[in-house]
């Protein structure tokens, strides 16, 4: 829930900053002369916002493949140890007069 709250206050913020700042102009420098045209600001606001997130869907992205690998491994040797567990357990009806004495003594306690 705090997530979702963060992420829509982070998106009002940039969008805040799309609508009012329409009109100032920037030119990027670079090294050895090199310049961009004039672009609006909050193109360059926008781009930064689009370029970051995708960056950190693609640093999030193997970690979440690997946990979910790992949640798979996890719950198919779960399975295979209660299949086990089922097969090794004699059935309810077929319980000998000494377990069922055994059972009530361990309730009583």
């Amino acid at each position: 829930m705090i997530r979702a709250l963060i992420f829509i206050l982070i998106l009002l913020l940039g969008f805040t900053i799309v609508v009012k700042n329409t009109g100032p102009m920037v030119a990027l420098q670079y090294f050895f002369g090199l310049a961009t045209p004039p672009i609006p600001v909050y193109q360059l606001v926008a781009g930064a916002f689009i370029i970051g997130m995708l960056l950190t869907g693609l640093m999030v992205f193997p970690e979440w493949i690997r946990i979910r690998l790992e949640l798979r491994r996890q719950r198919k040797t779960l399975q295979r140890m209660e299949e086990e567990m089922a097969h090794l357990r004699p059935p309810n009806p077929a319980m000998s007069s000494k377990n069922r004495a055994a059972a009530s003594e361990g309730e009583e306690l």
